[in-house]
């Protein structure tokens, strides 16, 4: 399986799904006290980006590190 891929096809989706928030929540009138009290239209948007990259990162990393262990322990 190759994880690079893997990694690139997530952060891909990752971004879509970004752009596509970013889009559909430009058109969503202001959050109203109801929306607030039930956890929609919070202030968490720039907060849950910034750990979905890091969670991709990480990922991404680790995907690579254990993909230089496969293939060091095929060539031995």
């Amino acid at each position: 399986m190759d994880f690079t891929r893997l990694s690139r096809a997530f952060e891909a989706v990752v971004a879509f799904v970004g752009a596509a928030d970013k889009v559909i929540g430009a058109g969503r009138a202001e959050p109203t006290s109801n929306d607030r009290a039930y956890g929609r239209g919070g202030g968490l948007g720039p907060i849950e980006a910034r750990l979905a990259g890091i969670v991709v990162a990480a990922l991404k990393e680790a995907f690579d590190r254990d993909s230089a262990r496969l293939d060091l322990e095929r060539d031995q």
